[in-house]
């Protein structure tokens, strides 16, 4: 019988082929929307040229942040205003508006991955320059990396500028702000709410929403307001030229590209709140760098900064009344469009004060709105056209025709000199007689209580004597024992 073979159990060493190498691009592709389980041995730690397990972090910060369209400028509705043509300026003076003109879709999981993965380098870190800084993202698993000054190019804004940073020191901050709104400039209680003129006050919500990517509250920020000043540098060049420079040099690319690179510490801090909005501003550098688009998720729908808007934004009252509090903080109305009003080439037309012809106060809550007698100018005329049920509906602050049936006797300034007099004394009197009686029963009450109070030796004791279990004792016989 032949003996019986032994075979071995022991695997052969697995050589690594083809198919086992890692592709370039991993984790991607992958759906969209899924989170990285982490830590993960097949991602790396931390690398530069792939999407390591930092990315992986922030992407999953992402996925609990809704992506929603840019709060774009609307230009028809500030056509319709009559304040395009001011707006325009401002921002071509501040040189951002290259970037009011975008009008981009939003590619919400490429915007989260570019957002995750975004980041700013330079050659010499201890001496930064524009022209040799670099703007990195990853989409799709792959590295795309764009040169600062052609990001710059790529988003209208000046190439050349070189400052990093924006002035340490606004001098005149107060003297502009008092000239735009009212009241001296303290950051934490500037409001857009405060601007007077309509083109400026759209260009400061403008600056806040698209360039610093800032929809939380209504302030205005330092950087904001100097982009302000710049903006109407030929205005105020006269009075403000020569304390502060009208034209600026700062990198506003840069510092758009900071802004991208933000959102990062915003999530993971929990400041960027449940939505984020600057993922359409991130198209364009999605085309210009070649990214595939064509299977990604689109949202065709913009989100502009029209009539339904303002009007939710309380910048207009309805679709061409505009609202703001002069310079007095009363809330008033003015119908646009107005040239004669609207125009920005003198210091007066920045402050936006007019006679009150050319505007209408606020009606009180609770009392109806009376037609304004001494104004001259038409009421729109969508509500002439409009029918006295709908009027009513659309237009609250409407009202018939002011009748003086209900009206009060004016209030006479004329009074009796002697009669006057006569109450005073009464008034006096009256009071005295109060105060003596007060007086009275005060010192009564002290006098009582002084003659009342006995002698330390002559206090009964507050201390109930110790008594047998069978008998008790009183304190008045205790006191006589």
């Amino acid at each position: 019988m032949a003996p019986r073979q032994r075979f071995s159990t022991r695997k052969d060493k697995h050589v690594a082929g083809p198919s086992d190498v890692t592709s370039s691009t991993y984790p991607w592709p992958r759906p969209d929307g899924v989170p990285f389980n982490l830590p993960d041995d097949t991602i790396p730690e931390n690398s530069d040229s792939r999407w390591d397990q930092v990315d992986c972090f922030y992407y999953n910060k992402l996925l609990n942040v809704e992506m929603e369209p840019t709060r774009l400028m609307c230009a028809e509705t500030l056509k319709r205003l009559g304040i395009h043509d001011q707006v325009q300026s401002i921002l071509l003076h501040a040189k951002l508006m290259g970037l009011a003109l975008e009008t981009s879709p939003l590619y919400p999981d490429l915007a989260r991955q570019c957002l995750a993965t975004v980041r700013i380098t330079y050659a010499n870190p201890e001496t930064p320059l524009v022209k040799e800084a670099t703007l990195s993202f990853f989409a799709g698993g792959k590295k795309y990396s764009i040169p600062m000054e052609h990001f710059c190019d790529l988003y209208g804004f000046h190439s050349e500028d070189a400052d990093l940073t924006f002035p340490k020191k606004f001098g005149i901050a107060s003297r502009f702000w008092q000239t735009i709104a009212d009241g001296p400039y303290r950051s934490n209680s500037a409001s857009q709410s405060l601007i007077r003129h309509p083109a400026v006050r759209i260009c400061a919500r403008i600056i806040s929403q698209m360039f610093f990517n800032r929809y939380a509250g209504n302030k205005v920020h330092m950087d904001e307001l100097m982009l302000l000043y710049y903006g109407c540098r030929e205005i105020v060049r006269e009075p403000f030229g020569r304390e502060f420079a009208v034209e600026h040099s700062i990198s506003l690319g840069t510092q758009f590209a900071m802004t991208i690179c933000a959102v990062k510490d915003k999530v993971r801090s929990g400041a960027s709140g449940k939505t984020e909005r600057i993922g359409s501003l991130l198209t364009t550098l999605f085309e210009i760098a070649r990214v595939p688009l064509n299977s990604a998720k689109r949202y065709d729908k913009l989100n502009l900064m029209d009539t339904a808007h303002l009007v939710n934004s309380q910048i207009l009252r309805d679709a061409d009344t505009y609202r703001f509090k002069n310079e007095h903080g009363v809330l008033q109305y003015v119908f646009l469009p107005d040239p004669s009003i609207t125009q920005l080439n003198t210091l007066e037309d920045l402050r936006f004060m007019h006679a009150p012809l050319q505007t209408t106060s606020a009606p009180h809550r609770d009392a109806p709105a009376l037609a304004c007698p001494s104004s001259s100018r038409a009421p729109p005329p969508h509500l002439e056209d409009m029918e006295t049920s709908e009027r009513s509906a659309d237009a609250p602050f409407t009202t018939p025709a002011y009748d003086s049936e209900f009206d009060l006797p004016p209030i006479s300034d004329e009074y009796d000199i002697a009669e006057y007099r006569r109450w005073m004394v009464a008034s006096q009197k009256k009071n005295n007689s109060l105060m003596q009686r007060i007086l009275q029963m005060l010192a009564r009450g002290c006098s009582s209580t002084t003659t009342a109070a006995a002698a330390p030796s002559e206090r009964l004791s507050r201390r109930r004597p110790r008594t047998n279990s069978n008998e008790s004792q009183s304190p008045e016989e205790h006191t006589t024992r």
